[in-house]
């Protein structure tokens, strides 16, 4: 079996196992108020003259002259957005999209309407918690996911270790959900996996990249297409770095003293996709990448 075959089969499989993860999440005690019927959500606030396509994460998006997408890292985030209307939007975050005049656009996946949808910064009253807390969009960007809104330029602590090994921790938080719910152990185990491939590369890890890893983690639920774009990454990380995270994986899934069922299948399952594209590999099997992937986000070196 080839590698592109062991990943149509792996994504099948995950789409079965986690589910639930593509579908709306809950949001406190209350539904989300019915979209508003404003033009604002429903085009690109772009202007779609010449139009070029880019890749992250196998996500297309159209640009246009003066518009960069970014962020892809932020791909799998999820929140709820309310705007001064009391309309309220659950959405999972695919990229951003900078314009040196026009600021910031969040491209996401709306659940009210179950379409990519594209929500300008500064037309956002607020972004709701899970816990009911509220923040403005700029400082819930900037204090909870590390963003930096005037430059693009990220320093922020722990923003190095998730961009660069993405695909490893994102495959453990999807099987850390796989059983619908994903504990503060399961979390710990992600945050020392990174510590661990930090260490590996001399990477700087410490104690506050440690706990804003846990919080960006915790707002992290990847659905399956982005675990699709992780397997391809794996293939190429090589032989080692999935055994790595096979190891972390199994730890994952004793650490809340419950080894589901479900949990255990999505592991067996990515464990041999990853043989199968190991082994691929090994006997010169050049379709590692699907159509797509060729325009993915440059993976650090």
């Amino acid at each position: 079996m080839g590698a592109l075959e062991a990943r149509l089969g792996i994504l099948s499989k995950i789409t079965t196992l986690i589910g639930h993860t593509d579908e709306p999440p809950v949001w406190g005690q209350q539904a989300a108020k019915p979209m508003s019927d404003g033009a604002l959500y429903a085009e690109p606030p772009i202007d779609l003259g010449a139009v070029d396509l880019c890749g992250i994460n196998g996500v297309d998006v159209q640009l246009s002259d003066g518009w960069t997408a970014t962020d892809g890292d932020l791909c799998g985030t999820e929140m709820m957005l309310r705007f001064a209307d009391g309309a309220q939007h659950r959405v999972r975050v695919m990229l951003l999209l900078r314009h040196p005049d026009d600021g910031v656009v969040i491209v996401a996946h709306c659940f009210e309407v179950a379409e990519t949808r594209y929500f300008p910064v500064s037309a956002i009253d607020a972004v709701v918690e899970k816990t009911g807390e509220a923040a403005s969009a700029p400082e819930f960007l900037r204090n909870a996911l590390q963003v930096d809104l005037e430059t693009g330029d990220k320093a922020g602590a722990g923003v190095e270790a998730r961009r660069r090994f993405a695909d490893g921790w994102r495959i453990l938080a999807a099987i850390a959900h796989a059983d619908g719910f994903m504990d503060d152990r399961e979390v710990d185990v992600i945050t020392d996996y990174l510590g661990s491939e930090c260490e590996l590369l001399r990477m700087a890890w410490g104690e506050e990249d440690d706990a804003a890893m846990f919080a960006f983690i915790r707002r992290q639920r990847p659905g399956a297409a982005l675990l699709g774009h992780c397997l391809a990454g794996l293939e190429e990380a090589g032989e080692e770095a999935c055994e790595r995270l096979v190891e972390f994986a199994y730890d994952l899934m004793e650490s809340d003293g419950v080894v589901d069922e479900t949990e255990a299948a999505l592991l067996d399952e990515i464990e041999a996709a990853l043989d199968a594209a190991m082994m691929a590999a090994e006997d010169g099997d050049d379709d590692l990448l699907d159509e797509g992937d060729e325009l993915a986000e440059p993976r650090a070196e």
